[in-house]
């Protein structure tokens, strides 16, 4: 129930279905905290006109690249980003945010955390590291992600303003619930 909820009923629709021109695509990796704020960040990247995509199984050769032993969900996060970078139809770009706390709703104490797993923490660095090869593929694509980022944070060369509110606001109400 949880995952039709957040994946289906609070995850974005594609950019086209919006009515919004599609610019390219971005992977996330079903893992860790993606699972609680995939609605905000599908929502904000759809709002830019970029369709988000999520592997759809775990590989077992991506979870043989664990280079130590790990907990079931980290290896399941090694099985996911293999079958990321290895499908298909790869994305242009892939979406993999470093997490250190979340909010903490429950605390009375203003702008009050909780830190989380130390390896939810590090999680893009073990897998930087347990895919180097594959990456280093992509490590052209690095300045073009970065340009992109860069265009879309300024608004030059026709690239919508990222960081404006309305866009920014979308993806907190739906997050929000």
């Amino acid at each position: 129930m949880r995952q039709q909820l957040i994946f289906e009923k609070y995850g974005a629709l594609p950019p086209a279905d919006r009515g919004i021109k599609q610019r390219g695509v971005v992977g996330f990796n079903r893992s860790f905290l993606i699972n609680t704020y995939y609605p905000l960040y599908s929502n904000f990247f759809s709002e830019l006109g970029y369709k988000v995509i999520l592997p759809q199984a775990p590989s077992q050769e991506g979870i043989d690249h664990c280079n130590a032993p790990f907990c079931y969900p980290v290896e399941l996060a090694h099985g996911f980003f293999y079958s990321l970078i290895e499908s298909n139809h790869p994305p242009d770009y892939i979406f993999l945010p470093h997490f250190k706390a979340v909010p903490d709703d429950k605390n009375a104490e203003p702008n009050s955390q909780s830190q989380v797993c130390p390896l939810v923490q590090g999680e893009t660095f073990y897998l930087q590291s347990a895919f180097r090869k594959k990456l280093g593929q992509l490590v052209p694509g690095w300045h073009k992600a970065v340009n992109a980022v860069d265009r879309s944070v300024t608004g030059n060369r026709g690239c919508p303003q990222a960081f404006d509110s309305s866009r920014h606001s979308n993806g907190i109400k739906t997050q929000s619930g």
